[in-house]
């Protein structure tokens, strides 16, 4: 039967969030024939038990064992690094309150943190007044007071300008 060349190269470091580690997570593998890199990909190199060790260290030449092994008519290159560290991050795929909490607050400041902003902007830049009317919006008796004040002026304004309209034209 005809040596199959296949081409291994190691990464320096890989971090996986399953207990199985594959010869996918930790290496590349380049050869002509998609079968028999897929069947070189699925091979399993490491388990990491709950309660243990979070990282090893994987010799290529274990890597290169394991896929002889399996197909013993391949001829394996290494390429790249000879020792590979593996850290396993077990990652809670449930976000806990906390993190609900965090991002509902991020996204409050965000809202009236903007919303400030863009009435600070319209009243050029009259923080007094940005702050006036909030104290309006907590105070619903002042508001009504106030906007009677700001209806007689606009009705003043309007009388004024209609006299002055007149008696120009």
């Amino acid at each position: 039967m005809k040596q199959m060349t296949v081409y291994l190269k190691c990464d320096r470091s890989a971090e996986v969030q399953v207990q199985d580690v594959f010869l996918k997570d930790v290496a590349e593998i380049r050869c002509r024939d998609k079968v028999l890199s897929t069947k070189l990909n699925a091979i399993k190199v490491c388990h990491f038990p709950k309660e243990g060790g979070k990282r090893c260290v994987i010799s290529c030449l274990k890597l290169v064992r394991l896929m002889e092994e399996l197909c013993p008519e391949i001829d394996v290159q290494v390429v790249g690094e000879t020792d590979v560290l593996v850290e396993w991050i077990s990652v809670d795929p449930y976000k806990g309150w906390q993190q609900w909490s965090k991002a509902a607050f991020v996204c409050l400041i965000s809202f009236f943190g903007t919303a400030f902003t863009i009435m600070a902007y319209h009243n050029d830049g009259g923080i007094n007044e940005v702050f006036t009317g909030c104290a309006w919006v907590r105070n619903p008796e002042e508001l009504i007071r106030w906007k009677w004040h700001i209806l007689w002026d606009w009705r003043q304004v309007s009388l004024c300008s209609s006299i002055i309209s007149e008696a120009g034209g």
